[in-house]
């Protein structure tokens, strides 16, 4: 079973193709001799030689012939340099006394001359006809009878706009034979392809010999995809694009790189791709026993977009968040930024100035695919608010304090007392010994607040005391006015021996014995007390005593 390749190669920008996709589709070896044939596509030659050889195109693409050789045992010839087949397209050699058009005349001395007026013979017996390309590589070749390989031709004709080139070496393992089938060689009869392409050589004769047109409809190979460009990850349909419709074909398809890589469907479908890269594609459709394939290369292309890489925010202010967030890798067709995984609306230019706390990110499209960068954290203003707490009460009594904790945090500190920095009062806390107005500064970086006051009052001493302070002895019949220092806003609480008496007076009259307290109270509860002993001493009566004489009366 003989394989037709169909080899196409696509790139961003499709040319003409080299590939081994031009077979040799109808020849005529031996022209018809004179008048009265049958009629050959427009006529048949009525001078005698004119013999020529039909080319097929099996590929999607057209073929660049350029610097071809196409060679018998009597001639070789050169394709010019500009020589086009078009897709699916014939392109016939010889002598234009055939009575219709050729592509390549050489018998004329136009501009497609070979340069062999009237000697485009080919053996009607005993003959080869090969194509070779511009690598010196056999395209096709037939051959029928015995050919003498060892008198091909010595010399290219028409090889002026290709340069010199090496006359190639043919032999018989270069084409399989045909064999002299019945009635090849007769006058005005070709040997042809069943189909354009075929696998099988059939003569013909008159107005089946079609020269320049179709030989018969033969599968041309076709395909195409939902989408051709993809990102990773990315599932597109194949369908078969072959024409015309012929009952019994099957399909052969070769996806490289897809999730299915091999499949016997005509139409396969959600082939996914995970992987960036170019990748092939080839479908073979079998017609008989005979296998057409088309190969487009690097037809599918998966890109890998590249991930947007996000610059370090900078650093919010003292009081507002304000920060510039851009991309700094490269730029893309499309932006839009995000705020926890969440589009902002209007956010699509190429930076975004934050004016929130969170996580943002960017997604961008770059070759037709979209990826989202990694998120980045913009933290919110440094707002200080700093406190003070107090340890317990802040009205205190003479020699009493309280201790006052602002913050911790790594921040830096400033105790102030009535506004005016208190010298190395520089921690978390201090010690307020001192009536007055504390606050505290706190920094960090270039920020800084200040806390609200916290007053700290400490009451003055009192120093009570008790005049006379001395001990004092008193008769039992006397009293002693003990006074209470200082006077003023202040109340009094007296005892004697501990014991509670009932007065408030800075002043106290005392007629018994005993030890006097005072206790001395402003008004925020601070106290002073003072004592002072007294004694009394009770007075004997003295007795006297008379004696009176006893008078005798």
């Amino acid at each position: 079973m003989k394989k037709i390749f169909l080899l196409l190669f696509l790139s961003l920008n499709v040319g003409l193709i080299h590939a081994q996709t031009v077979v040799i589709n109808e020849v005529m070896v031996n022209a018809p001799g004179g008048s009265g044939l049958p009629d050959c596509d427009g006529g048949c030659e009525t001078t005698g030689n004119a013999e020529w050889i039909e080319l097929y195109n099996t590929s999607c693409q057209p073929v660049d012939l350029s610097c071809y050789i196409l060679m018998t045992s009597k001639f070789a010839v050169v394709f010019p340099a500009g020589t086009v087949i078009q897709p699916f397209g014939f392109f016939v050699i010889g002598s234009s006394n055939f009575g219709s058009a050729t592509d390549l005349d050489w018998v004329s001395t136009s501009v497609n001359d070979f340069g062999l007026p009237d000697a485009g013979n080919i053996g009607n017996n005993n003959d080869f006809i090969v194509l070779i390309d511009n690598n010196q590589t056999s395209i096709d070749g037939v051959k029928f009878g015995n050919p003498p390989f060892n008198n091909a031709p010595s010399s290219l004709a028409n090889e002026a706009t290709c340069g010199a080139l090496p006359t190639p070496t043919i032999n018989s393992a270069m084409f399989p034979t045909i064999g002299l089938l019945s009635g090849a060689g007769s006058d005005g009869e070709t040997w042809a392809r069943n189909k354009d392409g075929g696998c099988t050589w059939v003569t013909r004769a008159g107005s089946n010999i079609s020269k320049g047109s179709s030989n018969g409809a033969a599968p041309q190979v076709n395909f195409t995809a939902s989408d051709v460009t993809l990102c990773e990850n990315d599932c597109i349909n194949f369908q078969d694009a072959t024409t015309p419709t012929i009952a019994g074909l099957s399909w052969q398809w070769d996806l490289q790189g897809g999730s299915i890589t091999s499949t016997t469907l005509q139409n396969p479908n959600n082939v996914c791709y995970a992987n960036s890269g170019p990748y092939d594609v080839t479908l073979t459709v079998t017609d008989a026993g005979c296998e057409y394939e088309c190969t487009k290369t690097t037809f599918i292309n998966v890109t890998t977009p590249v991930t947007p890489i996000l610059a370090a925010p900078g650093s919010a202010t003292c009081t507002t968040v304000n920060v510039v967030l851009s991309i700094t890798n490269q730029t893309y067709t499309s932006y839009q930024w995000n705020l926890n995984n969440v589009p902002i609306a209007g956010a699509t230019l190429d930076n975004l100035v934050a004016t929130q706390t969170g996580n943002f990110s960017v997604t961008v499209v770059d070759q037709g695919c979209t990826v989202t960068s990694t998120p980045i954290s913009v933290s919110g203003p440094i707002i200080l608010n700093p406190t003070i707490t107090a340890s317990g009460p802040t009205n205190l009594c003479f020699g009493g304090s309280v201790t006052l904790t602002g913050n911790s945090g790594g921040f830096t500190y400033q105790w102030l007392l009535n506004n005016a920095p208190i010298l190395g009062a520089n921690s978390v806390n201090i010690s307020a010994t001192s009536s007055g107005n504390y606050s505290l500064i706190e920094s960090i970086g270039s920020c800084s607040d200040t806390s609200a006051i916290i007053a700290v009052s400490i009451s003055p001493q009192i120093n009570a005391a008790i005049s006379p302070a001395a001990s004092t002895t008193i008769c039992s019949y006397d009293s002693v006015i003990y006074t209470a220092t200082p006077t003023g806003a202040y109340t009094y609480s007296w005892t004697q021996n501990g014991n509670p008496l009932i007065t408030a007076l800075t002043n106290l009259v005392a007629k018994t014995s005993g030890t006097f307290s005072v206790t001395i109270t402003d008004a925020s509860g601070c106290t002073s007390s003072s004592t002072a002993t007294l004694l009394v001493n009770n007075f004997v009566l003295p007795t006297i005593t008379s004696t009176i004489p006893s008078l005798s009366l």
